[in-house]
This record gives structure tokens, sequence and C-alpha cells, in this order.
């Protein structure tokens, strides 16, 4: 069961991306589009789609307090300023 979860997962995952990008390719061009990431363990994703659409603000936020502050310590020295990290 497990690797059936994370192959169902995988596919959510791309299929998020592929949503971003294709909104992201569709925009007004200057416009800011807002991503909101629940699930710091997707904060690569996150910062992946931030780095490639600099239109695109990102907040990721989780449950879990201390799962932000991580995500946030291991990304801190990426210079993104569009990313926030929101713990609840």
């Amino acid at each position: 069961r497990l690797q059936t979860g994370a192959v169902a997962l995988q596919a959510l995952r791309r299929a998020a991306q592929e949503q971003v990008e294709t909104a992201m390719a569709s925009a007004v061009p200057d416009t800011i589009l807002r991503l909101l990431v629940i699930g710091a363990e997707h904060s690569d994703l996150a910062l992946e789609l931030a780095r490639r659409f600099p239109c695109l603000d990102v907040t990721v936020t989780d449950s879990e307090p201390a799962l932000v502050q991580d995500a946030e310590a291991i990304w801190a020295n990426e210079a993104l300023p569009r990313v926030v990290w929101r713990p609840p």
C-alpha cells in the first residue's frame, strides 16, 4: 500500500506542477500569481517553481510549525524573496 500511495502522491505532485505551469503560461505578463503550498515536504517544488517563475508568490505552510521552520532553515541560502514560510 505504501508504494501505491507514493505513486499516487507523485502523480498528484506532477498534476499540481503542470497546473501552475499552465497558469503561468496563460497569465497576463507581469501579473503576480499566488501559490499556497500546504505541506512543508513540498518545499523543493515550491522553490523550483519560484525560481522558474519570478511573478509567482509562494507561501509554504504546514499543520506542524516545526516542519515549516525546518524547511525554511534548509532553504535559507536561497535568495527568493517571493517565498514566504508561514507556520499555522
